[in-house]
């Protein structure tokens, strides 16, 4: 892909639509051919490639396993097919998942709805080479710009990077836990995964719906598709993608940093308030956007602190560049949620661990953890 300081593109995927819009526009003949559990597509596959002889055999003979060959294509074809929906907005089918290779196999396709896990343990930066220093997107926000049938609206459901076929999650709220967005302009409410992305691009997997007042029958798909982040040899500038399907327009915005390390972030109250009040956000000192790690103004962020005085970050895993330094910045509000203070600025670097800061009525003690990116695990 095509590397670029900026980049901004507009497409939507694929899913299909609503009342009419299904019956307009049947599910193509290959997906609807193939619906019903997945065992029973298996069967009809191993028909269709009369396969039963290789099952029966293991040693199997060439024929065979150029039948085997087909058959697992066929099947990863099917799926690819079935991830495919009408898109009221764009008037096409398109994609909402990720698109699998041929070279994929029925085995790994179970592996599509698990979340990533842990790979090996973290290490302490003095003890890292230059091999061990990975290359790493870092999203900034997903951005509501659009929405069809205006505001507010009640959001919920998924948002994900797919790294080794598994799911990343950046957002994740349930039917009885929706984001309230009042305007355009505002952003989700993102989660920090606990590792890293490792790859040099990423792919976002969207699935927004909308809270129904009437029940679940009454909710409708607000977003839904996916898009490829273009890779990109600017390290530290801000990408943008846009999203355009069904009911919204979404933006997308993300970095990525060459030898990257990360940092995680830990607040505590000291003296103040049983509440936290204010905004937290975070960047690189060679990066352009912010990270918004708490903001107790959007909906569903949860403002009591912990039983040790701790503040519940919904993102507290930042990505940078090994030379980089933190900025993480503070807004404080009052009781009364309408002055803020001025805002304090931290620049922190590999060295800084812990330590405390007063803010407004507000004493807070900060700790850090600089270590090498988590990888994910792969696939087994």
């Amino acid at each position: 892909m095509a590397a670029s300081a900026v980049e901004s593109s507009s497409q939507s995927h694929e899913t299909r639509g609503q009342g009419d819009a299904e019956e307009k526009h049947p599910q193509p003949a290959a997906a609807t051919a193939a619906g019903g559990a997945g065992g029973g597509v298996e069967i009809r596959a191993a028909k269709r490639f009369k396969l039963s002889a290789r099952f029966a055999d293991s040693e199997g003979t060439e024929d065979e396993d150029e039948d085997e060959d087909e058959y697992k294509s066929w099947i990863v074809s099917i799926h690819n097919d079935q991830c495919r929906q009408y898109d009221p907005k764009q008037r096409r089918f398109n994609s909402y998942r990720t698109f699998v290779g041929h070279a994929a196999t029925p085995e790994l396709l179970k592996h599509l709805d698990e979340d990533a896990t842990i790979g090996p343990e973290r290490r302490p930066l003095d003890a890292l080479t230059e091999q061990e220093l990975v290359e790493s997107p870092y999203v900034l926000h997903v951005k509501i710009l659009e929405s069809d049938i205006g505001f507010p609206i009640n959001l919920f459901g998924t948002v994900l990077i797919r790294e080794h076929l598994k799911c990343v999650y950046i957002f994740r709220r349930d039917r009885d836990d929706c984001q309230l967005i009042k305007s355009s302009g505002e952003i989700l409410n993102l989660i920090a995964p606990y590792v890293g992305p490792t790859d040099e691009s990423i792919d976002f997997e969207i699935n927004l719906k909308i809270r129904g007042n009437m029940g679940e029958s009454n909710d409708r798909i607000f977003s839904k598709g996916f898009t490829e982040a273009p890779e990109t040899s600017n390290s530290g500038q801000t990408k943008r993608v846009l999203l355009s399907s069904w009911l919204s327009t979404l933006e997308l915005a993300y970095t990525t940093a060459h030898f990257t390390v990360q940092v995680a972030i830990g607040i505590n109250i000291l003296k103040g308030s049983s509440n936290f009040l204010g905004i937290i956000k975070a960047c690189g000192t060679k990066n352009e956007g912010d990270a918004v790690l708490y903001d107790s103004e959007v909906s569903g962020t949860r403002i009591a602190l912990g039983d040790d005085g701790s503040i519940a970050l919904s993102r507290n895993v930042v990505v940078l560049h090994v030379d980089e330094m933190l900025l993480l910045k503070f807004f404080v509000y009052d009781d009364d949620m309408i002055s803020k203070s001025a805002p304090i600025i931290l620049t922190l670097g590999h060295n800084d661990e812990s330590f405390n800061i007063e803010q407004g009525s507000y004493k807070l003690r900060v700790k850090l953890d600089w270590t090498k990116i988590n990888l994910l695990g792969n696939i087994n």
